[in-house]
């Protein structure tokens, strides 16, 4: 009979205590999403600051010195709890692992902190929870940080070698209705140069590109170890809204990242390839 009394005692507690825990309610105050391959590493991070200013950082480096922050509205943080509770992430295991060993592939971790309740922490070794919320959280956080971070209003790219026209010369500007023209002369006189508008993704990729090679570290001349009386001269300058550092790069018979330079050579003459045939004259008057 004791042991019995007991027995209800502690089930008493114990179902006090349990109906006393708080259930989460939003919204989100802070979310991080990481995830991880052998060469591959994305963080995005949210968070509501003390004065109620909302961030999101991002980083798709090793080194956390490399994190980007930018500030969101408050309204990210009602998407993310009308997601948790879209995609049923409250019930989320701790942990996602497959039946077999894998010993590459992804590895994802997720946690959520709310207005009230207990923090949501969850991960997976190659392997989610049903119902795509981790795809469609991860697309959620890439596509705000695209929508609000600084935007470009203008890139310009010259490169030339002993000729008498330069090899690229393109400048992308951004008119006042928020659309991106390109105007590029390359291997002709600048008065025959020629403009037309990049898509959404196209600017995307451009984006891309500069943050990969971490182009802002670039320094602002480069020469040759070795006095070279000709070869190949190039310039790089990129302005930002919003009050954020610009880039101003240039070289002479030398780059800080061969690959960088020639992948926005590369992105310049596809888009002129793909749209040259809606492009209209735009000569310039300038003498590089």
């Amino acid at each position: 009979m004791i042991t019995l009394l007991l027995i209800i005692t502690l089930m008493s507690i114990f179902g006090k205590c349990k109906a006393t825990q708080p259930e989460q309610t939003g919204p989100v105050t802070q979310c991080t999403y990481r995830e991880s391959g052998m060469r591959h590493r994305i963080v995005y991070s949210y968070k509501q600051q003390s004065d109620g200013t909302c961030t999101l950082t991002f980083n798709n480096r090793w080194d956390d010195n490399k994190e980007k922050t930018i500030v969101v509205p408050a309204s990210v943080g009602e998407d993310l709890w009308k997601m948790a509770k879209q995609y049923n992430m409250l019930k989320y295991k701790e942990s996602y692992r497959p039946r077999m060993d894998v010993k590459d592939g992804i590895m994802w971790h997720l946690d959520m902190t709310f207005t009230t309740g207990p923090k949501l922490y969850t991960g997976g070794d190659n392997e989610w929870p049903g119902g795509g919320g981790i795809d469609s959280l991860e697309k959620y956080m890439r596509t705000t940080w695209n929508k609000y971070r600084p935007a470009i209003t203008k890139f310009f790219y010259y490169l030339s070698e002993t000729t008498a026209y330069p090899i690229h010369y393109a400048i992308i500007e951004r008119d006042a209705e928020g659309a991106y023209w390109m105007t590029y002369a390359a291997n002709c006189p600048l008065s025959e140069a020629r403009k037309f508008q990049l898509s959404e993704d196209a600017y995307n990729r451009l984006y891309q590109i500069i943050e990969d090679h971490d182009m802002h570290d670039y320094q602002s001349s480069y020469e040759p170890e070795f006095m070279v009386l000709d070869g190949y001269m190039w310039t790089l300058e990129i302005a930002y809204e919003k009050g954020t550092p610009g880039i101003y790069s240039s070289g002479h018979n030398a780059r800080p990242d061969e690959y960088g330079l020639q992948r926005l050579e590369d992105f310049i003459t596809k888009q002129w390839e793909q749209n040259k045939g809606n492009s209209v004259p735009a000569p310039i008057q300038n003498n590089y």
